[in-house]
């Protein structure tokens, strides 16, 4: 490894000798070349405009003016979440150029779509940059060594020979074009983490520009810029292997002028006087389906096991192909670039242009008024030969870019896969959920709320526990960031409330808006409107209800041969009555319920129950003839030997003596370790204090 990696060190050389080097007094006019600014600042510096709206320049420098961005605005509506995101990601990687010299920055490239995403965003960035090439960013693949699949490597070289060689004169012996991608073995978590060690001390790459969304496994808390800490490498068995005069040329180093402390050469670990790196992630908050929409838009080659149902690709042991790409099962597929699925039904169709038209425009003000963008009915052309190709090819599987539910992309890793017939089935024994309660009437104590109360009931006695409930008035952008915030800490986030025909009904607004998506007219949802509309007539807010999330599902609605006639009987019950059959409105993970009990009791028993399957929670309970104070110290001791696998609750009751008595509940999935904790308990008091053990099922 240690060899492999000191031969870089000439090619980082070679790679800054091959373009043109930039200087400080290259830099045009206006534009602010940040290499005195410290690492603290560096995160301000980078993000801005998270929002995703163009934001100026330092200087008031003019613009980048980027054609893949002026490219996906010109498709239209259904595609303007994307273009913020690529025009954000394209900025900061912009600023990221800038900051850096050429040679300073690598790119970790392995074949797959968020790589391959990243490298024509960094592409694209290079193209407009006053100074740099893309030649200046070296690409770096980790390989996993005997164990990729074989059309990975395929597309790597293939990429490596379009897009990583030289075409300015420099060959190989062959008199091919020179291939400047780096290969490093790197099986093993420690072999990677030494490699990047190794990098940080033979060549000059400060950053490195890698492909890591908030929804891959251990990226939830991950910041878009952070230094690697390689401090555990250099303590461990590497730092024996630095010789003596590395460790000096690193030293020397950090006396390079010009550079920022913290940044350039002279960034170092927290207690170790080496060189580290600087990693950046710049579709970080980008989704499964933003990443596809811009391949595909893009209309750029992408591996070819994604065309026959792999959703992620790792090594060949532990990647298979997704189940809910089967071409049996059309209901877990959708895209913009993919016809929709049913007729085009419409509201100028349903109850004539006159009629639909201020009707239509004061919904477009509605949804325009919170940043939600309304999708149309026809999809975008198919330019993207590869992927026309994949979308008609006689296979059993759908291509990747065609799933529907972002969060069971990770059903190609053989870790994660589970029954994914029932929406409820994890990998994992365990299985929480969150509850987000929408309405100012229960903030404010004007009502008493009882769904939360219930949902949590049905959920423990399910199998599920409810982590986290929280309470948010009807606001868009609180709604959305606070399921942005949750849905990744949890199974299955349960909103409630924010769904009716009135102006604070904004949930599925707020849902669209947290995934980074718009909405769509669902035809059934249509028809029960207009069948239902009350006899004051139809207004916007009623037309309102029935767009819904792209791309999410409708638990309990009636779909299938007689779909259309069952929804208009629907709706001709009445408004009240139709909205008492509202079907569950899934996006991911995130589930919209009704605020009335009445009926979220009538729908989650009629659609989820059925799919409720995990183990239950055995509980037992305690009535103990002390205080709770006097109690308090053997059940903590019980706790922290057996948490988490069996949690402990405790609480005071009153007896009809007036004495305070103590209540002790013990819950657990294991009946065994149940058992044990309950035996730890029983047997730390007297006989005498025990009141009662009841034990049951929660």
């Amino acid at each position: 490894m240690q060899a492999a990696c000191r031969r870089l060190a000439p090619l980082a050389r070679t790679a800054v000798a091959a373009g043109a080097t930039r200087t400080l007094a290259r830099a045009p006019p206006g534009r602010r070349w940040l290499h005195h600014d410290r690492y603290a600042g560096l995160q301000g510096f980078l993000g801005g405009d998270t929002d995703g709206e163009d934001g100026d320049y330092p200087g008031g420098a003019e613009r980048p003016k980027w054609a893949i961005a002026s490219k996906i605005d010109a498709m239209g509506p259904a595609l303007v979440n994307l273009s913020r995101k690529v025009r954000h990601g394209l900025r900061q990687v912009d600023r990221v150029l800038d900051l850096f010299e050429p040679g300073q920055l690598g790119i970790a490239f392995n074949g797959g779509k968020d790589s391959t995403a990243v490298m024509h965003l960094v592409r694209e960035a290079c193209e407009a940059h006053p100074t740099h090439k893309f030649t200046h960013v070296q690409p770096i693949w980790f390989q996993h060594t005997g164990c990729e699949f074989p059309e990975v490597e395929t597309f790597v070289q293939d990429t490596a020979r379009q897009f990583f060689s030289y075409r300015d004169g420099l060959k190989t012996a062959g008199s091919e074009d020179l291939n400047r991608l780096w290969v490093i073995q790197s099986n093993t978590s420690e072999e990677f983490n030494e490699a990047m060690a190794q990098i940080a001390i033979t060549t000059g790459i400060r950053a490195l520009l890698i492909s890591s969304r908030r929804t891959d496994p251990g990226c939830r808390d991950l910041s878009q810029m952070a230094l690697m800490d390689l401090n555990p490498v250099f303590l461990s068995h590497t730092v024996v292997r630095i010789d003596h005069e590395r460790k000096e040329e690193a030293d020397r180093s950090r006396q390079v002028r010009g550079l920022p402390l913290g940044i350039g050469l002279d960034t170092t670990t927290a207690s170790v006087n080496q060189p580290s790196i600087l990693r950046f992630s710049p579709i970080l908050e980008w989704s499964h389906r933003d990443v596809w929409d811009y391949i595909l838009a893009s209309e750029v080659p992408y591996c070819s096991l994604y065309d026959r149902g792999y959703t992620t690709i790792g090594i060949t042991e532990d990647t298979i192909k997704n189940p809910q790409l089967e071409r049996s099962n059309p209901a877990g597929l959708a895209s913009v670039f993919a016809p929709p699925e049913g007729e085009l039904y419409t509201l100028e169709k349903a109850i004539g242009a006159e009629m639909a038209s201020p009707l239509t425009d004061a919904i477009e003000e509605m949804f325009k008024r919170v940043g939600v963008s309304i999708f149309g009915p026809t999809p975008f052309e198919l330019r993207n030969e590869q992927a026309k190709e994949a979308l008609h090819a006689q296979s059993k599987y759908y291509p990747a870019w065609m799933l529907k539910d972002e969060n069971l992309e990770g059903l190609s890793n053989k870790t994660d896969v589970g029954d994914i017939e029932s929406p409820f089935r994890a990998a994992d024994v365990e299985c929480t959920a969150a509850i987000l309660v929408i309405g100012e009437e229960w903030i404010s104590g004007a009502q008493h709320e009882q769904c939360s109360s219930f949902l949590c009931a049905k959920l423990r006695s399910a199998g599920v526990k409810v982590r986290q409930t929280l309470y948010v008035e009807n606001d868009v952008d609180v709604i959305a960031f606070m399921i942005r915030r949750m849905h990744p800490l949890h199974k299955y986030l349960f909103v409630i409330g924010g769904l009716g025909a009135s102006y604070g009904d904004v949930a599925m607004a707020a849902i669209s808006k947290a995934f980074g998506t718009g909405v769509v007219l669902d035809p059934s949802l249509l028809r029960r409107v207009i069948a239902a509309a009350p006899p004051t007539g139809l207004t916007a807010y009623h037309v309102r209800l029935s767009y819904i999330p792209y791309a999410c599902e409708l638990i309990g609605s009636s779909t299938g041969e007689g779909g259309e006639v069952a929804a208009e009987q629907e709706g001709a019950k009445g408004w009240r009555a139709m909205m008492r059959h509202w079907p569950v409105i899934k996006k991911n993970n995130t589930y919209l319920f009704q605020s009335n009990v009445h009926a979220l009791e009538h729908r989650f028993e009629e659609c989820l129950t059925p799919h409720l399957s995990f183990p239950r929670f055995l509980k037992t309970t305690i009535h103990l003839k002390m205080r709770l104070a006097a109690a308090s110290r053997t059940l903590t001791e019980v706790y922290d030997e057996f948490s988490p696998g069996v949690s402990i609750h405790q609480w005071i009751h009153t007896l009809d003596s007036g004495e305070d008595s103590a209540v002790v509940t013990l819950e657990s999935k294991d009946d065994a370790q149940l058992k044990l904790a309950v035996e730890r308990v029983l047997g730390a008091f007297p006989p005498e204090s025990i009141v009662s053990v009841d034990w049951n099922d929660a």
